[in-house]
């Protein structure tokens, strides 16, 4: 087999300011004629860690791209089926197919059912339209082995059609030789259902790692992708990437956090108007002082509906996007960095906890925003620090840090849907727009009990707002928002929402909303006027917007 025009190209960063520099460019090549075809085909490049993650001043290689356009000239290829006893695990043996021809090339398929030898190694560079797994048949490891150098599994047509009803994996592996293993999926094909891909981590500092990738309208389908993390300081790690306008689809993508101090985390990568679509993006956390796993979305490459959860220092970073990114969710108590992008999160419905830390990610810039949309609920529970605004646009968003501020340094605003919880807003909060469908603050959901939400600058409410307060006459409490500084323009609405029945003692005082600063509270809730007597059960209040140390809104218990 001579093998043409295949090549990794590298990308570095930039430790300065996360931003690429131009790729440093690099055979890995198994003979002089490769070799010689250097600098002809170079197709694809890829991604980077912020440089928080990194060691100081440090620039690092990160992953490799491959070029899968292979021009390969093989003897005796061909479709063909593996033997129920071959020879060895050797995919590059005719002796092992029936017919005894090697499939390497564009039209062949590659059939599996039973065998005595299962695992697979394929070397060089391989390409085939169709792996097909039989039904009824064993479960394989294919590994596409690089013996030191460079390899390449290539799948280029209809993909994996995996019929066996059992798990069927796939190692792009990496070796103390300093090898790279690839695997590629172009044109349409897809990595099917019930498939493992395990991108292995390379133990020689250095030398890139194995890599799974995507071009054209590739797809993940529903397979599962293990990214590596580094085992040396210094190293590289497993990465999955995905170009063109190819899709992860329904897949799971893991990002391993690194092993050792020093270690980067494995990577999933989306570049060009490639697109998550419906995948679960996870980022693990790195070990023993390992950086993080990281997720990281390139160029207009897009989020769609995936789930994305992160932990520890395993992160999802903008970076190196042109503009914002929806995702479908956020889970878990990991880092999200922004950079200058507006990240919008529940196009999926979901309803999630995030836990960790929103952030810029960047000295350099300061215009990183939260958009929160879609039916379901997202819990922020960490003091975050992005500087952009805050904006609700559907569903919730539930607030329920204990320190700092769970929505930034920036301004919150709430078109359409919920903000709540019992947590702490450094920034101004207006709740609707005006002349929206209408959007609610409702301090304390979620609680158990009747709680607080803290706002440490002004509150104001539109007129389509509705304020929703809860009173459980059981235990004498009601919910509550601090503010400094209350406007309430015409037309805004007052809900009352009473728990329980218990008769409250006459002259009892809950204060609906405590004003922090030294002004009145300006206006008033459209059904809810200054003076007025409301009942609700067997208790009835009488409101005041003067109450409490003369400028709050008080219920106060009536006889």
């Amino acid at each position: 087999m001579t093998p043409q025009n295949v090549f990794a190209t590298t990308r570095f960063m930039n430790s300065r300011n996360s931003a690429p520099i131009p790729p440093n460019r690099e055979a890995l090549h198994s003979s002089s004629e490769t070799s010689k075809a250097m600098n002809n085909n170079i197709s694809r490049a890829y991604a980077i860690v912020p440089s928080r993650l990194l060691q100081p001043g440090l620039t690092r290689l990160l992953l490799a791209g491959l070029i899968l356009t292979l021009s390969i000239q093989v003897l005796c290829a061909g479709s063909a089926m593996w033997d129920l006893n071959p020879l060895n695990g050797d995919w590059n043996t005719a002796a092992n197919w029936t017919p005894a021809t090697v499939p390497n090339g564009s039209a062949d398929t590659a059939t599996f059912r039973n065998s005595s030898t299962t695992d697979l190694s394929v070397s060089g560079f391989t390409e085939v339209n169709r792996i097909v797994f039989s039904q009824g048949g064993d479960a394989y490891t294919i590994v596409s082995n690089p013996k030191g150098d460079f390899s390449v599994l290539n799948i280029t047509g209809a993909g994996i059609s995996n019929d066996s009803g059992i798990v069927q994996n796939f190692v792009a592996a990496a070796d103390a030789a300093g090898g790279q293993g690839g695997i590629g999926f172009d044109g349409f094909a897809s990595a099917g259902s019930l498939t493992t891909f395990t991108n292995q981590a390379n133990p020689v500092v250095g030398i890139d790692s194995g890599v799974t990738d995507f071009l054209a309208t590739a797809s993940a389908g529903n397979g599962t992708f293990i990214n590596e993390g580094g085992v040396v300081s210094g190293g590289t790690a497993g990465v999955t990437v995905f170009f063109n306008s190819a899709t992860a689809a329904n897949a799971i993508l893991i990002s391993s956090g690194g092993t050792v101090s020093g270690a980067p985390g494995g990577s999933t990568t989306f570049t060009l108007k490639s697109h998550a679509r419906n995948a679960t993006l996870i980022a693990s956390s790195g070990i023993n002082g390992g950086g993080g796993g990281q997720i990281v979305f390139w160029d207009s490459s897009s989020g769609d509906t995936a789930r994305v959860e992160l932990f520890g220092n395993g992160f999802l970073s903008l970076a190196p996007h042109k503009g914002g990114v929806t995702v479908g969710s956020l889970e878990g108590d990991g880092v999200v960095q922004l950079f200058d992008h507006v990240l919008s999160v529940g196009s999926n419905d979901l309803s999630t906890t995030f836990s960790g830390v929103i952030e810029e990610g960047s000295s350099e810039v300061s215009g990183g925003a939260l958009t929160k949309l879609g039916a379901g609920t997202l819990t922020l529970t960490g003091a975050n620090t992005y500087p952009g605004s805050t904006r609700v646009t559907a569903g919730s968003l539930e607030l329920n840090n204990a320190t700092g501020s769970a929505t930034g340094t920036g301004a919150v605003k709430v078109d359409a849907g919920t903000l709540g919880g019992t947590g702490i807003i450094a920034g101004t909060v207006t709740v609707g727009s005006g002349s929206g469908a209408g959007a609610f603050l409702t301090p304390g959901q979620g609680a158990r009990r009747p709680a607080a939400l803290t706002i440490q600058s002004a509150l104001t409410f539109k007129a389509d707002a509705t304020y929703a307060c809860t009173l459980n006459s059981k235990k004498a409490k009601a919910d509550q928002v601090v503010a400094s500084g209350i406007t309430i323009e015409s037309g805004a609405q007052f809900k009352f929402i009473a728990i329980g029945n218990k008769r409250l003692s006459a002259g009892q005082v809950f204060t609906a909303i405590s004003n922090t600063s030294a002004t009145l509270i300006s206006g008033a809730f459209a059904n809810l006027p200054a003076g007025s007597t409301f009942t609700a059960g067997r208790n009835s209040f009488q409101v005041s917007y003067e109450g409490g140390d003369g400028n709050d809104l008080t219920l106060t218990v009536a006889p």
